[in-house]
């Protein structure tokens, strides 16, 4: 087994999205993890509008790192329902959600746009201000991986990327670690 060494570089901030015309502005821990687990599946359950169709949870692949990170944080054992649809990426999330009204889906923050709408959790929104403080209950790290003391060329981009120049570069898009 080799040596692994992580360096985190960034906290970011899972991001529950919904369709913009979804009247929902906010959840709690247990009511997504309900939703996720396919204990309930109808908005209005949770404060939206009965519809005549089904609420829709929207997953990750079994593998995929915000998947394991959302599973951890939010459903606390409860296995996500295998009426989840699965995506192969943020991207396909935010573009299967913003095709359909019922649906709700996790994304990183940084692929969130405005074809969808996020919602607060636990009166938070998932920003890199409340990641950093740790007030949003949706936080996990990014770490970058190697095998070993990393050779100077990889030693040196983990050094820019703890760096202030590297840090701001990641706070584009994530909550930067320092």
């Amino acid at each position: 087994d080799p040596d692994w060494e992580a360096t985190p570089i960034a906290r970011d901030a899972i991001t529950i999205v919904v369709h913009p015309d979804n009247p929902v502005q906010g959840l709690g821990l247990l009511q997504l993890r309900d939703i996720f687990g396919g204990r309930v599946d109808d908005w209005a359950a949770v404060g939206g509008r009965a519809s005549q169709d089904l609420l829709q949870p929207v997953s990750r692949e079994e593998g995929a790192a915000i998947r394991v990170a959302f599973e951890s944080l939010a459903m606390e054992g409860v296995s996500v329902s295998p009426r989840a649809v699965v995506m192969p990426s943020g991207q396909a999330v935010v573009e299967y959600v913003a095709d359909h009204p019922e649906a709700v889906g996790y994304i990183s923050m940084a692929d969130l746009s405005d074809q969808v709408r996020a919602l607060r959790i636990e009166g938070e929104w998932p920003t890199p201000e409340t990641a950093i403080q740790g007030k949003y209950p949706l936080v996990h790290e990014l770490w970058l991986v190697t095998t070993g003391p990393a050779p100077e060329p990889i030693s040196d981009f983990l050094t820019f990327a703890r760096s202030q120049a590297g840090q701001e570069i990641i706070a584009q898009a994530f909550a930067p670690i320092r």
